[in-house]
């Protein structure tokens, strides 16, 4: 191959890449704008088409049009020498050799081979036609910056086709029934609210659309604020509980006031004070007797108010009821126990019980004969003299 055959060469090659460039981007404008017209529908109607498939699928179509029409519209070896006369200023030495290429026995013709040859000598067709950006490729470039900020089309359903489908509506059933969960301990500490005016609900919240949003995000958002909300309504009612309670015992100091002053050491009232914070029980119910007692006198006397002695009354009736059952689950404990230290001595759970009988009988003989048998089986155990008194005094009390 000669030097002009091997620098057309060239430059065809070279004649080749610039219309290949050329095709790419009038093919990559098509491509992407047809691509633009898909994505476009796609985010506003919410089409659901697989558009990362559809962008390979253009782009491999480009890649293939854009060859496709390179090799329709590709320039031959004489094009190409056509093109290094130009370039180089030839004045069409090497055209008319390329073209008379067939007939190299004629003399004119070899003249013409030799005066190609010889003007072609140092020239180098690649740098003659450089590459070229054309402006194909810089439309199709502004045409991808217009693909990537359509991007940023948020996804709408303008028809409302996803409010027609089977799964929309079953999710739409569903944010109901959590809403409708979320507005029930809600529903619940408004009512209450109604029934109890002094009650503090101010902090229950009520559920808004960032609640609603939250609920699609956060499956346990639902449970955890029913939980806060019945946690709010549970905390209300305990303050007005302790609110009341301590309400009545104020009410119930003041008219116990009005049959003695606590402050006397010696009244009735100090005394049943006195019992209760001693946890003495039984104490406390004759405290109680004697109030009751005092309260009837006051009132026959005329020195209280018929309605308020009335009042009074029914307090103190309700308080004896309470002394007698705590002083009977006092008692109860007290005989477990004795019961429990007369087993550890040796005796069986029925003899522990007839001995706790025989006690509160108080009968001389009984408790004379249950005291020799506790020394003798206190002593076959190895218990002292002194330990054994001191059951005993335990057990009397």
């Amino acid at each position: 191959m000669s030097h002009l055959d091997r620098e057309v060469r060239r430059l065809q090659r070279r004649l080749w890449l610039n219309r290949w460039l050329n095709s790419l981007g009038w093919c990559l404008v098509i491509g992407i704008g047809l691509w633009i017209a898909l994505w476009v529908p796609h985010r506003l109607f919410s089409m659901k088409w697989p558009m990362d498939t559809v962008a390979l699928g253009m782009l491999g179509g480009v890649l293939v049009a854009s060859i496709i029409w390179l090799m329709a519209r590709r320039e031959d070896r004489l094009a190409a020498a056509s093109a290094l006369d130009q370039a180089a200023g030839l004045r069409e030495r090497t055209s008319t050799s390329v073209a008379l290429q067939g007939d190299s026995a004629d003399e004119f013709t070899a003249a013409v081979h030799h005066d190609a040859e010889r003007s072609v000598t140092g020239i180098h067709g690649g740098r003659l036609l450089p590459v070229r950006w054309t402006g194909s490729l810089s439309l199709s470039a502004m045409m991808l910056v217009i693909a990537a900020l359509s991007l940023l089309i948020p996804e709408l359903d303008l028809l409302g086709r996803d409010d027609e489908k089977p799964g929309a509506v079953a999710s739409a059933a569903e944010m109901r029934a959590k809403a409708e969960a979320l507005k029930r301990p809600v529903s619940i500490i408004e009512k209450i609210a109604e029934q109890n005016p002094d009650v503090d609900l101010d902090t229950a919240r009520k559920m808004d659309a960032k609640d609603l949003s939250r609920m699609k995000s956060d499956p346990g958002f639902v449970r955890r604020e029913a939980k806060k909300q019945l946690n709010t309504l549970k905390d209300a009612l305990k303050n007005k509980a302790n609110a009341d309670k301590f309400r009545a015992q104020r009410e119930v100091n003041k008219r116990l006031r009005q049959i003695g002053q606590p402050e006397d050491p010696k009244s009735e009232l100090r005394q049943l004070m006195n019992h209760m914070s001693a946890g003495d029980f039984a104490e406390a119910q004759e405290e109680v007797r004697k109030l009751q007692e005092k309260l009837a006198k006051n009132a026959r006397d005329g020195k209280m108010d018929p309605e308020a002695a009335k009042k009074l009354k029914s307090q103190l009736n309700d308080l004896a009821k309470k002394l007698k059952e705590a002083s009977e689950k006092q008692q109860a404990a007290q005989d477990k126990a004795a019961q429990q230290q007369l087993q550890n001595t040796g005796m069986t759970k029925e003899e522990a019980q007839r001995a706790l009988s025989d006690l509160a009988k108080k009968d001389p003989e009984q408790l004379k004969k249950m005291a020799e048998d506790l020394a003798k089986r206190m002593q076959d155990k190895g218990v002292t003299k002194e330990q054994m008194e001191k059951l005993l005094d335990k057990l009397q009390q």
